[in-house]
């Protein structure tokens, strides 16, 4: 409502008073405890003792996966949200997946689409396994790895803070934007990042 004025939108409803225990707890799933950190509701100190502490188990599915890799980022365990995305979606790759799956199971299985994808007490399907939400991983390389934000909508005002993340030496990569694609590339060189980024023609030195 506020970015958009022009919509017309109004919102007077009261924020919901929530307590951060009712997010973090053994008997939350995963997604519950990660909603809560990225909606505000579980204050920091709480937030990174979850995440020091957690260790990946079934039953787990990639998206929720990838909102614990984003709530590792946002705390700077950069190496631990690569570590997720790594286990999570390597685990779909060494399995022989050509496409990304919506649920995945990490201790082996003899038959993982049947675990996946069938109910025992019905002849009938319950897990994509081409999956479109399942690619968020793209959507964390841009922003970590790469290292382009957008701090204002429509990439108005752009964050360029690239990581040399999971042993890393050097990217590249195009991302698209309202602005045209932003072309960024970066390599270490005796410890130090050298970096670069541009829009067109425009060219973007650690901020714009």
């Amino acid at each position: 409502a506020d970015y958009m004025p022009e919509l017309g939108l109004h919102w007077d409803e009261p924020q919901a008073e929530l307590k951060e225990e009712q997010f973090i707890g053994p008997s939350y799933a995963l997604l519950t405890s990660v909603i809560g950190i990225k909606s505000g509701y579980v204050g920091d100190d709480t937030a990174r003792r979850f995440l020091l502490d957690y260790q990946l188990r079934d039953p787990l599915t990639p998206l929720s996966a990838y909102w614990l890799a984003e709530c590792y980022s946002e705390f700077g365990m950069h190496e631990r949200a690569w570590d997720v995305i790594a286990t999570v979606w390597g685990t779909m790759l060494d399995a022989g997946a050509t496409t990304f799956w919506e649920g995945i199971r990490l201790t082996p299985s003899s038959d993982i689409h049947h675990d996946l994808t069938t109910y025992t007490a019905y002849d009938s399907y319950r897990m994509s396994l081409c999956h479109s939400w399942s690619s968020t991983p793209v959507v964390w390389i841009a922003r970590y790895v790469l290292g382009i934000r957008a701090v204002e909508p429509g990439y108005a005002r752009i964050a360029f803070e690239p990581h040399a993340i999971g042993g890393l030496t050097a990217a590249w990569g195009l991302i698209p934007s309202p602005r045209g694609l932003i072309q960024v590339e970066w390599k270490l060189e005796d410890g130090r990042m050298i970096k670069s980024a541009r829009i067109g023609e425009a060219e973007l030195a650690g901020r714009a």
